[in-house]
């Protein structure tokens, strides 16, 4: 049976999809496009003109239709799942990303000038580098163990698999403040956080994923499913009632 504080967390991302994110259409309990599994809340994100992209308050529209995904979590328990090993593992993922960053310094960098996308800057850490065309095999090898670490920590939840797949634009997990820390959030994630009563507040941004127009355009459909359920139900039942009265009596 879903918990009070779990209600709770659901209004509130509903909330912060509509007031906060920009959000056009939004719903809870909204049927994930890949799986028979639901997602918490979602919404969808109009595109923003261009002279209209600076006045935006959150940054999350953008020149294209996008889609957002909230997952509420009121307890570690509940937010781990069935990883085994939990501590272990993010330690290792830790430790594995600092090193894949140490490969693309001081390797990757000097091997491969070749994938640097950006013109000479006068910092080095502003230069933007596009790592994911690498053909060094130490560099590889160390994202591939990454990757192994991240679907041993969230592949039994739907964590690793939203961000694999790429269901949405952005993806964001909710819980009260302090439950969570910044290191634990699954890659492609962003934080969110509510202390109490009060409003949901970035703790930190999802980055962007580059998603299909079709699945923006499915997640849209689920959610739109998922906000006329309320009318379908009472439809049925008026309908179901209609059906099982009794006939009235014969005149005369």
């Amino acid at each position: 049976m879903e918990s009070a504080l779990h209600q709770g967390l659901k209004a509130a991302a509903l909330e912060w999809l509509f007031t906060d994110a920009g959000c056009s259409a939004a719903a809870a309990e909204v049927p994930c496009p890949l799986s028979r599994r639901r997602v918490d809340a979602a919404g969808y994100l109009d595109a923003l003109p261009a002279r209209r992209r600076e006045a935006s308050p959150t940054g999350l529209r953008g020149p294209s239709p996008g889609t957002i995904i909230v997952e509420c979590k009121v307890s570690r328990g509940d937010y781990r799942g069935d990883a085994a090993h939990a501590e272990a593992l993010l330690a290792q993922r830790r430790r594995a990303e600092e090193h894949l960053r140490q490969i693309e310094s001081q390797y990757v960098r000097t091997l491969e000038p070749h994938l640097r996308r950006s013109d000479g800057r006068l910092f080095v850490e502003l230069e933007d580098w596009d790592f994911e065309r690498s053909s060094s095999e130490r560099y590889r090898a160390e994202v591939r163990r990454v990757r192994r670490l991240e679907q041993a920590i969230h592949g039994s939840t739907k964590f690793f698999m939203m961000a694999r797949y790429r269901l949405a634009n952005r993806l964001y997990v909710l819980a009260p403040a302090g439950l969570l820390s910044e290191s634990e959030i699954p890659a492609g994630w962003g934080l969110l956080e509510r202390a109490g009563q009060g409003p949901v507040l970035v703790r930190r941004e999802a980055p962007p994923l580059d998603v299909r127009p079709e699945r923006v355009l499915r997640l849209l459909r689920n959610i739109a499913v998922a906000a006329t359920a309320p009318q379908r139900r009472t439809s049925r039942s008026r309908d179901d009632g209609a059906i099982m009265s009794p006939d009235p009596p014969a005149a005369g």
